[in-house]
């Protein structure tokens, strides 16, 4: 019912609104943001987050904390910590894999992140979906509104000057 919908785990700030994204020491935060696939409420107190599988419960949300109906949830990563929800979690920006834990021990989603360039996330091509890509941050909202990023293409020769013709591959 609830699912990851998109990871930053290299924020840069370049999209931030004001401190909205910094932690208590100032720098900007990683996030997890989580969608709600249902039309009620769901309770998230004591539901672990986590990026290593032999410890699901690495960071718990807090009693009390609670997702809308078809709505999105911001957790943010520090280890300094935030005014915001925020967990205890560093994600790598090399990539690793990220848990959602319910509070009786069932893993509820999982997504393998890909190392991602700063000011980028790996989110859910639909909201809720299985399928991801790497897009621009649209944090609390439809990750449709960000717009993928397209990767650069890369050649199968290096730029630079040859003294005669050859294929290039793209």
């Amino acid at each position: 019912t609830v699912k990851i919908n998109e990871i930053c785990s290299s924020n840069g700030g370049n999209w931030a609104n004001g401190d909205t994204f910094k932690d208590k020491s100032g720098d900007f935060c990683d996030y997890i943001e989580l969608y709600n696939t249902t039309d009620k409420e769901v309770s998230l107190s004591g539901w672990g987050v986590s990026d290593d599988a032999d410890a699901l419960f690495k960071s718990v949300l807090p009693n009390g904390t609670k997702i809308a109906a078809n709505g999105y949830l911001i957790v943010y990563c520090s280890k300094a910590g935030s005014d915001e929800l925020c967990v205890s979690l560093g994600i790598s920006a090399n990539g690793e894999t990220v848990y959602l834990t319910t509070p009786d021990g069932t893993q509820t989603h999982k997504v393998e992140v890909p190392a991602l360039e700063k000011d980028t996330t790996y989110s859910a091509t639909s909201d809720g979906g299985d399928d991801f890509a790497v897009f621009y941050p649209s944090p609390g909202a439809s990750n449709t509104t960000a717009g993928a990023v397209v990767e650069l293409p890369t050649f199968s020769v290096p730029a630079g000057f040859y003294e005669s013709g050859f294929s290039v591959e793209i």
